[in-house]
């Protein structure tokens, strides 16, 4: 039978590591997690996840120098997606920037088209004017010549076989400018039509824009998951660098980090500009140091005493 001595050493030595396990220490016992419900309209594979929860503990564990988490199919600390009417809005903004870049992509090409149709008619339009400037310049010189000879009784058989050559090629290049007349004319209409169309456009993209901006912009605050102490619950995301973002904020979390000030800091309290990297910002890094510290602190060492009384005595 142990001395009461021994119960009350036994019964400190509990306490103590359960103390410095869970509250001075939240760094140096790395956390087991496990993958629970993938709900399937997030079209999220388990490879994809286990994939991005490896990047997402990184950010944390590549600062501290250790490891701070690891998979267990058995924990009871879980990750769970679980999708309600938060992602169902994020897929619908989705859905809208596809329908804006379309609108912007239908936009560009008929600007492309239009800048092009001016181009083309503007050039065509000098050549028309010289010609037909060339041509009232021949048609001119024609008419003064059959008028003159008129007043003089007629044209000698070969001026008058000149004159036939010279009015036939004006009736041939009267024909070419008709013909170039309509070209222009089709040209003006096309140009005419796509200033329409592109005025539709513009006008549907920026009142998809207003849209938009009205309803899915703006500082979000973190409800894409949370942190229950029991587990992590994701919510809603609009891409894979975002789930990361949001996985490494509530990670933060688990680690026992509050949230800091800095809008671009991983642990802001809203989801405003934070980078598609997850790169730490210094008040996020000052918050770790807090918590976190380094591998030789007195307190990881008094977490190795304390584990090895434990294996000796329990």
């Amino acid at each position: 039978m142990r001395s009461p001595f021994s119960l009350i050493l036994i019964a400190t030595i509990i306490f103590c590591g359960w103390y410095f396990y869970s509250v001075a220490g939240p760094c140096i016992v790395p956390q087991k997690y496990s993958i629970g419900l993938i709900d399937p309209r997030f079209n999220l594979s388990s490879t994809t996840v286990e994939s991005i929860l490896n990047d997402a503990t990184n950010v944390w564990e590549t600062q501290v120098g250790r490891e701070l988490f690891t998979h267990d199919p058995d924990a009871k600390f879980k990750i769970e997606f679980i999708y309600d009417e938060r992602q169902a809005e994020s897929d619908n903004a989705e859905s809208q920037k596809e329908v804006l870049s379309e609108k912007e992509a239908a936009s560009k090409k008929i600007s492309e088209e239009y800048t092009k149709l001016v181009a083309q008619y503007d050039t065509l339009k000098k050549e028309y004017d010289a010609a037909v400037a060339q041509y009232q310049k021949r048609l001119n010189s024609f008419n003064a010549t059959v008028e003159r000879y008129n007043k003089e009784g007629g044209a000698p058989a070969d001026a008058f076989a000149q004159l036939q050559k010279t009015e036939a090629s004006l009736k041939t290049e009267e024909r070419k400018l008709e013909t170039t007349a309509g070209t222009l004319a089709s040209i003006a209409k096309n140009i005419n039509r796509l200033s329409e169309e592109g005025n539709t456009v513009i006008s549907e993209y920026n009142q998809g824009v207003n849209r938009f901006n009205k309803n899915f912009t703006g500082g979000e605050e973190f409800t894409q998951g949370d942190y229950t102490g029991e587990a992590i619950h994701v919510y809603h995301f609009k891409d894979q660098p975002e789930l990361k973002n949001v996985l490494v904020h509530e990670f933060g979390h688990a680690l026992k980090l509050p949230h800091v000030e800095g809008s671009n800091s991983i642990m802001y309290y809203l989801m405003d500009k934070q980078p598609a990297t997850s790169e730490l910002s210094s008040e996020d890094l000052a918050a770790l140091e807090g918590l976190c510290l380094p591998t030789d602190s007195i307190v990881q060492r008094l977490h190795q005493l304390f584990s090895s009384l434990l294996s000796i005595f329990i």
